[in-house]
Protein backbone atom coordinates (compact mmCIF):
# COMPACT_ATOMS: atom_id res chain seq x y z
CA UNK A 1 0.00 0.00 0.00
CA UNK A 2 3.14 2.34 0.19
CA UNK A 3 3.03 4.06 -3.31
CA UNK A 4 5.88 5.97 -3.11
CA UNK A 5 7.99 3.51 -1.71
CA UNK A 6 6.83 1.22 -4.86
CA UNK A 7 7.59 3.81 -7.03
CA UNK A 8 11.29 4.73 -5.50
CA UNK A 9 11.80 0.65 -6.04
CA UNK A 10 10.44 0.63 -9.92
CA UNK A 11 12.84 4.18 -10.43
CA UNK A 12 15.70 2.49 -9.49
CA UNK A 13 15.28 -0.57 -11.19
CA UNK A 14 15.09 1.60 -14.52
CA UNK A 15 18.30 4.14 -13.53
CA UNK A 16 20.15 0.52 -13.40
CA UNK A 17 18.90 -0.66 -16.57
CA UNK A 18 19.60 3.01 -17.91
CA UNK A 19 23.52 1.81 -17.69
CA UNK A 20 23.10 -0.94 -20.29
CA UNK A 21 20.81 0.98 -22.35
CA UNK A 22 23.01 1.37 -24.67
CA UNK A 23 24.49 -2.19 -25.48
CA UNK A 24 22.37 -3.10 -28.04
CA UNK A 25 20.62 -6.92 -28.62
CA UNK A 26 18.42 -6.12 -25.50
CA UNK A 27 15.57 -8.30 -26.62
CA UNK A 28 17.88 -11.20 -27.70
CA UNK A 29 19.48 -11.60 -24.73
CA UNK A 30 15.81 -11.38 -22.71
CA UNK A 31 15.02 -13.88 -24.61
CA UNK A 32 17.73 -15.99 -24.51
CA UNK A 33 17.87 -16.01 -20.68
CA UNK A 34 13.83 -16.62 -20.69
CA UNK A 35 14.88 -19.87 -22.57
CA UNK A 36 17.78 -20.84 -20.41
CA UNK A 37 15.96 -19.58 -17.01
CA UNK A 38 19.64 -18.10 -16.17
CA UNK A 39 20.18 -17.63 -12.35
CA UNK A 40 20.18 -13.71 -12.62
CA UNK A 41 16.91 -11.98 -13.71
CA UNK A 42 18.03 -9.78 -16.97
CA UNK A 43 18.26 -6.11 -16.11
CA UNK A 44 16.38 -4.67 -19.31
CA UNK A 45 13.37 -7.31 -18.36
CA UNK A 46 13.26 -5.91 -14.62
CA UNK A 47 13.32 -2.07 -16.01
CA UNK A 48 10.71 -2.65 -18.32
CA UNK A 49 8.46 -4.00 -15.95
CA UNK A 50 9.09 -1.44 -13.39
CA UNK A 51 8.22 1.36 -16.21
CA UNK A 52 5.05 -0.65 -16.73
CA UNK A 53 4.16 -0.79 -13.38
CA UNK A 54 5.21 3.41 -13.25
CA UNK A 55 2.63 3.66 -16.24
CA UNK A 56 0.21 1.58 -14.49
CA UNK A 57 0.10 4.00 -11.39
CA UNK A 58 0.38 7.12 -13.14
CA UNK A 59 -2.44 5.56 -15.85
CA UNK A 60 -4.48 4.98 -12.62
CA UNK A 61 -3.95 8.45 -10.59
CA UNK A 62 -5.50 10.45 -13.86
CA UNK A 63 -8.50 7.43 -13.99
CA UNK A 64 -9.82 9.52 -10.82
CA UNK A 65 -12.93 11.31 -11.34
CA UNK A 66 -12.06 13.62 -9.02
CA UNK A 67 -9.07 14.70 -11.15
CA UNK A 68 -9.27 18.17 -13.34
CA UNK A 69 -9.27 17.56 -17.19
CA UNK A 70 -6.06 19.30 -17.79
CA UNK A 71 -4.26 16.91 -15.16
CA UNK A 72 -5.43 14.07 -16.27
CA UNK A 73 -4.07 14.95 -20.32
CA UNK A 74 -0.86 15.53 -18.85
CA UNK A 75 -0.56 12.69 -16.70
CA UNK A 76 -1.85 10.01 -19.63
CA UNK A 77 0.88 11.26 -21.72
CA UNK A 78 3.47 10.64 -19.22
CA UNK A 79 2.03 7.15 -18.98
CA UNK A 80 1.79 6.44 -22.72
CA UNK A 81 5.66 7.51 -22.68
CA UNK A 82 6.40 4.91 -19.82
CA UNK A 83 4.19 2.01 -21.43
CA UNK A 84 6.43 2.85 -24.88
CA UNK A 85 9.68 2.57 -23.25
CA UNK A 86 8.80 -0.05 -21.27
CA UNK A 87 8.01 -2.07 -24.98
CA UNK A 88 11.40 -0.52 -26.49
CA UNK A 89 13.35 -1.98 -23.57
CA UNK A 90 11.64 -5.50 -23.97
CA UNK A 91 9.18 -5.94 -27.21
CA UNK A 92 7.06 -9.00 -25.44
CA UNK A 93 6.50 -7.68 -22.73
CA UNK A 94 2.54 -8.69 -22.21
CA UNK A 95 1.91 -6.34 -19.42
CA UNK A 96 3.06 -3.28 -21.41
CA UNK A 97 1.38 -4.53 -24.59
CA UNK A 98 -2.33 -4.16 -23.31
CA UNK A 99 -1.34 -1.58 -21.09
CA UNK A 100 -0.18 0.66 -24.21
CA UNK A 101 -3.06 -1.32 -25.85
CA UNK A 102 -5.82 0.45 -23.41
CA UNK A 103 -4.22 3.75 -23.50
CA UNK A 104 -4.25 3.90 -27.33
CA UNK A 105 -7.65 2.29 -27.60
CA UNK A 106 -9.24 5.17 -25.03
CA UNK A 107 -7.43 7.96 -27.07
CA UNK A 108 -9.41 6.82 -30.23
CA UNK A 109 -6.18 5.30 -32.22
CA UNK A 110 -8.17 1.56 -32.72
CA UNK A 111 -5.89 0.33 -35.51
CA UNK A 112 -3.17 1.00 -32.92
CA UNK A 113 -4.97 -0.42 -30.42
CA UNK A 114 -5.67 -3.34 -32.26
CA UNK A 115 -1.75 -4.31 -33.24
CA UNK A 116 -0.63 -4.21 -29.88
CA UNK A 117 -3.87 -6.01 -28.39
CA UNK A 118 -3.06 -8.94 -31.18
CA UNK A 119 0.85 -8.77 -30.62
CA UNK A 120 -0.27 -9.68 -26.23
CA UNK A 121 -2.95 -12.43 -27.43
CA UNK A 122 -0.44 -14.09 -29.93
CA UNK A 123 2.12 -14.50 -27.47
CA UNK A 124 3.35 -17.87 -26.87
CA UNK A 125 3.13 -19.68 -23.32
CA UNK A 126 6.84 -20.12 -21.34
CA UNK A 127 5.86 -21.76 -18.23
CA UNK A 128 9.11 -23.59 -17.05
CA UNK A 129 8.53 -27.04 -14.71
CA UNK A 130 10.97 -25.72 -12.01
CA UNK A 131 10.35 -22.23 -10.16
CA UNK A 132 12.19 -19.60 -11.64
CA UNK A 133 12.42 -15.69 -12.20
CA UNK A 134 10.44 -16.89 -15.13
CA UNK A 135 7.63 -18.20 -13.76
CA UNK A 136 7.46 -14.79 -11.41
CA UNK A 137 8.44 -12.34 -13.95
CA UNK A 138 6.82 -13.83 -17.35
CA UNK A 139 5.21 -16.54 -17.31
CA UNK A 140 2.03 -15.60 -14.84
CA UNK A 141 1.97 -12.35 -16.78
CA UNK A 142 1.57 -13.97 -19.75
CA UNK A 143 -1.39 -16.11 -18.34
CA UNK A 144 -2.98 -13.55 -17.27
CA UNK A 145 -2.63 -11.24 -19.89
CA UNK A 146 -3.16 -12.92 -22.84
CA UNK A 147 -7.12 -13.69 -22.35
CA UNK A 148 -7.25 -9.70 -21.67
CA UNK A 149 -5.80 -8.46 -25.00
CA UNK A 150 -8.06 -11.36 -26.98
CA UNK A 151 -11.09 -10.14 -25.16
CA UNK A 152 -10.19 -6.40 -25.62
CA UNK A 153 -8.80 -7.14 -28.78
CA UNK A 154 -12.52 -8.92 -29.98
CA UNK A 155 -14.53 -6.04 -28.59
CA UNK A 156 -12.49 -3.51 -29.96
CA UNK A 157 -13.14 -5.52 -33.71
CA UNK A 158 -16.53 -5.68 -33.06
CA UNK A 159 -16.92 -1.94 -31.95
CA UNK A 160 -15.23 -1.27 -35.40
CA UNK A 161 -17.72 -3.71 -36.78
CA UNK A 162 -14.88 -6.33 -38.02
CA UNK A 163 -17.10 -9.04 -36.95
CA UNK A 164 -14.91 -11.62 -39.27
CA UNK A 165 -11.99 -10.70 -37.65
CA UNK A 166 -13.67 -10.68 -33.87
CA UNK A 167 -15.05 -14.49 -34.48
CA UNK A 168 -11.77 -16.74 -34.26
CA UNK A 169 -10.81 -14.60 -31.53
CA UNK A 170 -14.61 -15.06 -29.58
CA UNK A 171 -13.96 -18.58 -30.54
CA UNK A 172 -10.73 -19.17 -28.52
CA UNK A 173 -12.80 -18.52 -25.43
CA UNK A 174 -15.69 -21.20 -26.53
CA UNK A 175 -18.41 -18.70 -26.13
CA UNK A 176 -21.97 -19.52 -28.00
CA UNK A 177 -23.55 -16.10 -28.68
CA UNK A 178 -22.78 -12.71 -29.32
CA UNK A 179 -24.44 -9.31 -29.77
CA UNK A 180 -25.81 -9.10 -33.60
CA UNK A 181 -23.88 -7.11 -35.91
CA UNK A 182 -26.98 -4.83 -36.39
CA UNK A 183 -27.00 -3.38 -32.88
CA UNK A 184 -23.07 -2.16 -33.33
CA UNK A 185 -24.08 -0.77 -36.88
CA UNK A 186 -27.46 0.72 -35.55
CA UNK A 187 -24.81 2.64 -32.84
CA UNK A 188 -22.98 4.20 -35.80
CA UNK A 189 -26.43 5.94 -37.05
CA UNK A 190 -27.53 9.42 -34.82
CA UNK A 191 -30.67 9.49 -33.86
CA UNK A 192 -33.92 10.25 -36.55
CA UNK A 193 -35.89 13.41 -35.56
CA UNK A 194 -39.43 12.62 -35.27
CA UNK A 195 -41.95 13.45 -32.72
CA UNK A 196 -45.34 11.69 -31.53
CA UNK A 197 -48.10 12.58 -29.31
CA UNK A 198 -47.82 11.94 -26.04
CA UNK A 199 -50.70 9.36 -26.33
CA UNK A 200 -48.34 6.64 -28.42
CA UNK A 201 -45.87 6.11 -25.95
CA UNK A 202 -44.85 2.81 -24.82
CA UNK A 203 -41.94 1.30 -22.86
CA UNK A 204 -39.01 1.90 -23.56
CA UNK A 205 -39.44 5.45 -24.40
CA UNK A 206 -36.64 8.78 -24.58
CA UNK A 207 -38.48 11.69 -23.12
CA UNK A 208 -36.72 15.18 -23.88
CA UNK A 209 -36.98 17.89 -21.29
CA UNK A 210 -37.85 15.75 -18.50
CA UNK A 211 -35.64 17.84 -16.25
CA UNK A 212 -35.41 21.50 -16.12
CA UNK A 213 -32.21 22.99 -17.19
CA UNK A 214 -31.99 24.47 -13.45
CA UNK A 215 -32.50 21.44 -12.01
CA UNK A 216 -30.22 19.43 -14.34
CA UNK A 217 -27.49 22.16 -13.83
CA UNK A 218 -28.00 22.03 -9.86
CA UNK A 219 -27.61 18.27 -10.20
CA UNK A 220 -24.65 17.89 -12.77
CA UNK A 221 -22.86 20.49 -10.81
CA UNK A 222 -22.64 18.08 -7.64
CA UNK A 223 -21.32 15.00 -10.11
CA UNK A 224 -19.03 17.24 -11.47
CA UNK A 225 -15.11 15.92 -12.20
CA UNK A 226 -13.60 16.86 -8.96
CA UNK A 227 -17.17 17.15 -6.87
CA UNK A 228 -16.86 16.48 -3.19
CA UNK A 229 -19.45 13.09 -3.96
CA UNK A 230 -16.53 10.87 -5.47
CA UNK A 231 -14.11 11.39 -2.92
CA UNK A 232 -16.66 10.86 0.16
CA UNK A 233 -17.94 8.27 -1.54
CA UNK A 234 -14.90 6.22 -2.68
CA UNK A 235 -17.00 5.90 -5.60
CA UNK A 236 -13.42 4.72 -8.17
CA UNK A 237 -13.02 2.00 -5.98
CA UNK A 238 -16.23 0.75 -4.36
CA UNK A 239 -19.00 -1.84 -5.12
CA UNK A 240 -22.44 -1.19 -6.10
CA UNK A 241 -24.20 1.71 -3.38
CA UNK A 242 -27.51 3.40 -4.06
CA UNK A 243 -29.60 5.44 -1.99
CA UNK A 244 -33.55 5.08 -0.93
CA UNK A 245 -36.43 7.83 -0.60
CA UNK A 246 -39.79 7.01 0.54
CA UNK A 247 -42.14 8.56 -1.84
CA UNK A 248 -44.45 9.87 0.47
CA UNK A 249 -41.95 12.13 2.07
CA UNK A 250 -41.37 15.24 0.70
CA UNK A 251 -38.30 15.71 -0.82
CA UNK A 252 -35.12 17.15 0.77
CA UNK A 253 -32.65 17.66 -2.20
CA UNK A 254 -32.50 18.00 -5.92
CA UNK A 255 -32.74 14.40 -6.78
CA UNK A 256 -35.73 13.39 -4.36
CA UNK A 257 -37.27 16.74 -6.08
CA UNK A 258 -36.56 15.30 -9.51
CA UNK A 259 -37.67 11.94 -8.77
CA UNK A 260 -41.39 12.87 -7.15
CA UNK A 261 -42.00 16.53 -9.61
CA UNK A 262 -41.03 15.33 -12.56
CA UNK A 263 -40.04 11.66 -12.98
CA UNK A 264 -42.79 9.53 -11.55
CA UNK A 265 -45.66 12.94 -13.02
CA UNK A 266 -44.18 12.34 -16.61
CA UNK A 267 -44.64 8.26 -16.26
CA UNK A 268 -45.11 6.84 -19.56
CA UNK A 269 -47.31 3.81 -17.97
CA UNK A 270 -49.68 3.67 -15.09
CA UNK A 271 -47.60 2.73 -12.08
CA UNK A 272 -48.72 3.66 -8.36
CA UNK A 273 -44.78 3.77 -7.34
CA UNK A 274 -43.96 3.69 -3.75
CA UNK A 275 -40.70 3.92 -3.51
CA UNK A 276 -37.36 4.93 -5.54
CA UNK A 277 -33.70 3.71 -5.65
CA UNK A 278 -31.25 6.29 -6.93
CA UNK A 279 -27.03 5.95 -7.98
CA UNK A 280 -25.19 7.77 -10.47
CA UNK A 281 -22.66 6.79 -12.71
CA UNK A 282 -19.71 9.08 -14.46
CA UNK A 283 -18.03 7.72 -17.81
CA UNK A 284 -14.96 8.88 -19.51
CA UNK A 285 -15.83 9.25 -22.99
CA UNK A 286 -12.81 8.35 -24.05
CA UNK A 287 -11.52 5.33 -22.35
CA UNK A 288 -15.46 4.38 -22.26
CA UNK A 289 -15.84 0.62 -22.94
CA UNK A 290 -19.73 0.61 -22.27
CA UNK A 291 -21.30 -0.80 -19.17
CA UNK A 292 -22.07 -4.75 -18.72
CA UNK A 293 -25.33 -6.40 -19.53
CA UNK A 294 -27.37 -6.30 -16.08
CA UNK A 295 -30.24 -6.18 -14.41
CA UNK A 296 -31.95 -3.71 -12.36
CA UNK A 297 -32.45 -5.37 -8.75
CA UNK A 298 -33.24 -4.91 -4.56
CA UNK A 299 -29.98 -6.54 -4.21
CA UNK A 300 -30.54 -6.31 -0.36
CA UNK A 301 -33.57 -8.54 -0.29
CA UNK A 302 -31.60 -10.59 -2.98
CA UNK A 303 -28.29 -11.53 -0.57
CA UNK A 304 -30.97 -11.85 2.55
CA UNK A 305 -33.52 -14.29 0.92
CA UNK A 306 -32.87 -15.16 -2.94
CA UNK A 307 -35.86 -13.46 -4.23
CA UNK A 308 -34.90 -11.24 -7.06
CA UNK A 309 -37.26 -7.89 -7.30
CA UNK A 310 -37.15 -5.82 -9.84
CA UNK A 311 -38.33 -2.60 -10.17
CA UNK A 312 -41.40 -1.51 -12.43
CA UNK A 313 -39.79 0.94 -14.27
CA UNK A 314 -36.11 1.68 -14.67
CA UNK A 315 -35.32 5.17 -15.80
CA UNK A 316 -32.02 6.60 -16.80
CA UNK A 317 -31.73 10.59 -16.62
CA UNK A 318 -29.11 11.73 -18.75
CA UNK A 319 -27.40 14.80 -17.65
CA UNK A 320 -24.57 15.01 -19.55
CA UNK A 321 -24.06 12.64 -22.10
CA UNK A 322 -25.53 14.01 -25.71
CA UNK A 323 -23.58 11.75 -28.13
CA UNK A 324 -22.29 9.09 -26.17
CA UNK A 325 -22.49 5.86 -26.25
CA UNK A 326 -26.44 4.24 -26.25
CA UNK A 327 -28.54 2.54 -23.45
CA UNK A 328 -29.16 -1.25 -25.08
CA UNK A 329 -32.56 -2.63 -23.59
CA UNK A 330 -33.10 -6.41 -24.92
CA UNK A 331 -36.55 -7.97 -24.40
CA UNK A 332 -35.02 -10.22 -22.13
CA UNK A 333 -35.73 -11.17 -18.00
CA UNK A 334 -33.98 -12.83 -16.14
CA UNK A 335 -35.92 -16.23 -16.26
CA UNK A 336 -36.17 -16.18 -20.12
CA UNK A 337 -33.74 -17.26 -23.25
CA UNK A 338 -32.62 -15.09 -25.32
CA UNK A 339 -34.34 -11.82 -26.81
CA UNK A 340 -35.15 -11.44 -30.18
CA UNK A 341 -35.53 -7.93 -30.01
CA UNK A 342 -34.22 -4.84 -28.19
CA UNK A 343 -33.90 -0.94 -28.59
CA UNK A 344 -31.20 1.73 -28.40
CA UNK A 345 -31.79 4.84 -26.28
CA UNK A 346 -30.19 7.26 -27.46
CA UNK A 347 -28.98 10.25 -24.97
CA UNK A 348 -30.35 13.41 -24.42
CA UNK A 349 -29.31 16.05 -22.32
CA UNK A 350 -31.82 16.87 -19.94
CA UNK A 351 -33.73 13.76 -21.22
CA UNK A 352 -34.64 10.45 -19.60
CA UNK A 353 -35.11 6.91 -21.45
CA UNK A 354 -37.86 4.81 -19.44
CA UNK A 355 -38.08 1.08 -19.85
CA UNK A 356 -39.70 -1.77 -18.12
CA UNK A 357 -37.42 -2.60 -14.79
CA UNK A 358 -36.48 -6.14 -15.50
CA UNK A 359 -35.26 -5.88 -18.66
CA UNK A 360 -31.30 -6.85 -19.29
CA UNK A 361 -29.90 -3.85 -20.27
CA UNK A 362 -26.56 -1.92 -20.37
CA UNK A 363 -24.60 0.98 -22.16
CA UNK A 364 -22.97 0.32 -25.80
CA UNK A 365 -19.66 1.97 -26.18
CA UNK A 366 -19.67 4.86 -29.02
CA UNK A 367 -16.68 7.07 -30.86
CA UNK A 368 -14.43 8.42 -28.33
CA UNK A 369 -14.85 11.85 -27.15
CA UNK A 370 -13.86 14.38 -24.57
CA UNK A 371 -15.56 14.69 -21.11
CA UNK A 372 -17.59 12.76 -19.04
CA UNK A 373 -20.76 10.29 -19.66
CA UNK A 374 -22.76 11.45 -16.57
CA UNK A 375 -26.08 10.24 -15.89
CA UNK A 376 -28.50 9.53 -13.20
CA UNK A 377 -30.17 6.04 -13.00
CA UNK A 378 -33.46 5.48 -10.87
CA UNK A 379 -35.38 2.58 -10.11
CA UNK A 380 -39.43 3.04 -9.48
CA UNK A 381 -40.65 0.68 -7.33
CA UNK A 382 -44.53 -0.10 -7.33
CA UNK A 383 -44.10 -2.61 -4.20
CA UNK A 384 -42.43 -2.30 -1.22
CA UNK A 385 -41.57 -6.17 0.15
CA UNK A 386 -38.31 -5.66 0.63
CA UNK A 387 -36.00 -7.35 3.23
CA UNK A 388 -36.80 -6.62 6.38
CA UNK A 389 -34.53 -5.09 8.70
CA UNK A 390 -33.41 -1.23 8.66
CA UNK A 391 -31.15 0.21 6.00
CA UNK A 392 -27.48 0.44 5.84
CA UNK A 393 -26.15 3.57 7.97
CA UNK A 394 -22.82 3.20 5.63
CA UNK A 395 -22.98 3.26 1.93
CA UNK A 396 -24.61 0.11 0.06
CA UNK A 397 -27.73 -0.99 -1.60
CA UNK A 398 -30.50 1.03 -1.12
CA UNK A 399 -29.11 3.25 1.91
CA UNK A 400 -29.98 6.38 3.36
CA UNK A 401 -28.63 9.86 2.53
CA UNK A 402 -25.51 10.73 4.61
CA UNK A 403 -27.19 14.09 5.58
CA UNK A 404 -23.82 15.83 6.53
CA UNK A 405 -21.86 14.48 3.65
CA UNK A 406 -20.25 17.52 2.19
CA UNK A 407 -22.04 16.20 -1.86
CA UNK A 408 -25.36 16.48 -0.13
CA UNK A 409 -24.99 19.92 0.76
CA UNK A 410 -24.34 20.22 -2.91
CA UNK A 411 -27.90 19.38 -4.37
CA UNK A 412 -30.63 22.12 -2.58
CA UNK A 413 -33.93 21.99 -3.56
CA UNK A 414 -34.27 23.89 -6.96
CA UNK A 415 -38.23 24.13 -7.27
CA UNK A 416 -38.04 25.06 -10.84
CA UNK A 417 -42.07 24.54 -11.65
CA UNK A 418 -43.48 22.34 -14.41
CA UNK A 419 -42.17 20.61 -17.65
CA UNK A 420 -43.56 18.99 -20.90
CA UNK A 421 -41.42 17.02 -21.57
CA UNK A 422 -41.54 16.21 -25.20
CA UNK A 423 -41.46 12.52 -27.17
CA UNK A 424 -38.41 11.58 -28.74
CA UNK A 425 -39.25 8.42 -30.93
CA UNK A 426 -36.30 8.65 -32.62
CA UNK A 427 -34.48 8.42 -29.81
CA UNK A 428 -35.55 4.94 -29.93
CA UNK A 429 -34.21 2.78 -32.21
CA UNK A 430 -35.29 -0.93 -32.14
CA UNK A 431 -32.73 -3.64 -33.38
CA UNK A 432 -33.33 -7.28 -34.51
CA UNK A 433 -31.81 -9.74 -33.69
CA UNK A 434 -29.82 -8.74 -30.82
CA UNK A 435 -28.02 -11.74 -30.55
CA UNK A 436 -26.13 -14.30 -33.10
CA UNK A 437 -24.69 -17.51 -32.81
CA UNK A 438 -20.96 -18.36 -32.96
CA UNK A 439 -19.86 -21.55 -34.96
CA UNK A 440 -18.29 -23.82 -32.31
CA UNK A 441 -14.38 -24.97 -32.59
CA UNK A 442 -12.10 -27.76 -30.85
CA UNK A 443 -9.07 -27.17 -29.11
CA UNK A 444 -8.37 -25.63 -25.71
CA UNK A 445 -10.85 -22.53 -24.46
CA UNK A 446 -10.14 -19.66 -22.54
CA UNK A 447 -12.09 -18.15 -19.57
CA UNK A 448 -13.28 -14.64 -20.28
CA UNK A 449 -12.04 -11.90 -17.97
CA UNK A 450 -14.06 -10.90 -15.15
CA UNK A 451 -12.52 -7.82 -14.44
CA UNK A 452 -13.67 -6.50 -18.13
CA UNK A 453 -16.53 -8.69 -19.46
CA UNK A 454 -19.04 -6.91 -20.57
CA UNK A 455 -21.28 -10.08 -21.20
CA UNK A 456 -21.61 -8.86 -24.78
CA UNK A 457 -20.31 -12.20 -25.63
CA UNK A 458 -21.61 -14.79 -23.71
CA UNK A 459 -21.96 -19.20 -23.69
CA UNK A 460 -26.12 -19.14 -22.54
CA UNK A 461 -28.83 -17.27 -22.06
CA UNK A 462 -28.93 -18.79 -18.47
CA UNK A 463 -25.76 -17.02 -17.45
CA UNK A 464 -27.16 -14.03 -16.93
CA UNK A 465 -29.03 -15.45 -13.61
CA UNK A 466 -26.04 -17.80 -13.06
CA UNK A 467 -24.03 -15.09 -12.35
CA UNK A 468 -26.67 -13.19 -10.67
CA UNK A 469 -27.05 -16.04 -8.25
CA UNK A 470 -23.18 -17.02 -7.52
CA UNK A 471 -22.01 -13.06 -6.58
CA UNK A 472 -25.21 -12.59 -4.59
CA UNK A 473 -26.17 -15.44 -2.95
CA UNK A 474 -22.59 -17.91 -3.08
CA UNK A 475 -24.88 -20.46 -4.83
CA UNK A 476 -24.42 -21.32 -8.78
CA UNK A 477 -27.40 -22.59 -11.26
CA UNK A 478 -27.17 -25.96 -12.54
CA UNK A 479 -25.72 -25.27 -16.03
CA UNK A 480 -28.06 -26.55 -18.63
CA UNK A 481 -27.70 -30.00 -19.75
CA UNK A 482 -26.31 -30.46 -22.97
CA UNK A 483 -28.85 -32.61 -25.17
CA UNK A 484 -27.15 -36.58 -26.03
CA UNK A 485 -26.74 -36.68 -30.00
CA UNK A 486 -28.16 -39.82 -31.32
CA UNK A 487 -25.83 -41.59 -33.31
Amino acid sequence: GDEEAARAGFWAAVKQAGKIAGKGGGDTLIAEGIRSAEADVPVRLAASLALNALGELTEDAADEVSLPAAKRKAQLAKAEGMFSEALRLWETNALALVSLGHLRRSRGDHSGAVKLYLRAAELPSVRRPRATWVEDFVSEDRERCVPIAAYSLAHLLTRMQRHKDALPVLQRFGVKYRIAPPVWAAVKRPPRKAVRKPADLDLPCVLAGVVPETLRKTILHAFRPGAPYWGETNYDTREYFSFFYDVKKSPSNAIEELVQDHLIPNLPVDRKIVAAEWWVHARDRSSDMGHQLHFDMEERTLEAEGRVLNPAVSAVVYLAAAGAGPTLVLDQNINNGFANQGWLGYPSDGGCLFFPGDRLHGVVPSTPSPGYRVVLLVALWDRDDFAPGRRRKGLGPQADIPKKAEWVRELPLVKPGKTKPTNLPGHVVPVSPVWEKIPATRGPKMDLPCEMDQRYFVHHAKDFKRIVMKEHCGVEEPKPKRRKVES
